[in-house]
């Protein structure tokens, strides 16, 4: 199977853009997991995720991470689009391992007045109708059964949810997310300042003790940005690191510091 997937040319494509300064090389997943390959190239065959192949590279380092080291603690994803890098992450983690899935699954709310006018320029195109999608495909906020398209593309890549402790929860991330146990890695995939703000105020307190929170917007919009400036500037950043990857920051929690960010 290791050798079909490597002589596959879609895969190599995808290798080749991995090994970029600041990834994870990608060996290690071919040695011990060619299925997440497989799922990789599918995934980005169809379309269904806007992260680029060296930014999926790191959410599925940490994940294999956690799962080779037993790391505590449920993956949440808050914002999933067509779900690619939520089936890419369950692919890589054990069935029985928690996974949680927060989208609006629908048209995207609008920004508040604590968001840039990067932001609310953004959000007029959304609204008007004119963003446009991947590929040729029509952008998933306009897609009338969003949630269901989310499941139904688990399903077709092999991992339906029912199977893999996935659960996809509908709404507004600030109204939705409510976590009362460990999380071992948060991937926050939402732009606007106010649901960063929700993610970070209710995941960063129950991050297990080497938990991640990744946040892909953060290099590319400001409410994201700002949100997360002012998080982290009131708790402090003492009993974390940082580390920029391929555009998206990883905030890590020390294994000494598994209180910081309580409130």
């Amino acid at each position: 199977m290791l050798d079909a997937v490597r002589n596959n040319s879609g895969v190599r494509s995808i290798l080749r853009q991995i090994r970029r300064p600041g990834s994870i090389p990608i060996e290690q997943f071919l040695l011990n997991r060619p299925r997440v390959i497989k799922t990789w190239w599918s995934v980005t065959r169809r379309n269904l995720t806007y992260s680029r192949p060296d930014q999926l590279a790191h959410l599925v380092g940490l994940v294999r991470e956690f799962e080779r080291t037993n790391e505590p603690g449920e993956i949440i994803e808050a914002g999933c689009a067509w779900g690619g890098s939520a089936i890419l992450m369950c692919a890589a983690k054990s069935p029985a391992r928690p996974m949680r899935v927060f989208d609006v699954f629908g048209m995207i709310p609008p920004p508040s007045e604590k968001d840039g006018s990067d932001m609310k320029a953004r959000y007029e195109e959304i609204a008007s109708g004119k963003s446009s999608g991947l590929g040729k495909d029509p952008y998933y906020a306009y897609d009338d059964d969003l949630e269901a398209k989310v499941r139904n593309n688990f399903r077709d890549l092999g991992y339906p949810i029912e199977k893999n402790s996935v659960s996809l929860i509908r709404g507004k991330v600030q109204d939705t997310l409510e976590v009362n146990g460990t999380v071992c890695l948060a991937h926050i995939d939402v732009d606007w300042y106010e649901p960063v703000m929700a993610c970070l105020e209710r995941i960063v307190p129950r991050l297990s003790p080497l938990g991640v929170v990744g946040l892909r917007a953060y290099s590319d919009w400001s409410g994201c940005r700002k949100a997360t400036d002012e998080y982290f500037g009131r708790i402090g950043n003492a009993g974390f690191t940082r580390r920029m990857v391929a555009g998206q920051l990883f905030v890590r929690r020390q294994k000494d510091s598994s209180r910081a960010g309580a409130p």
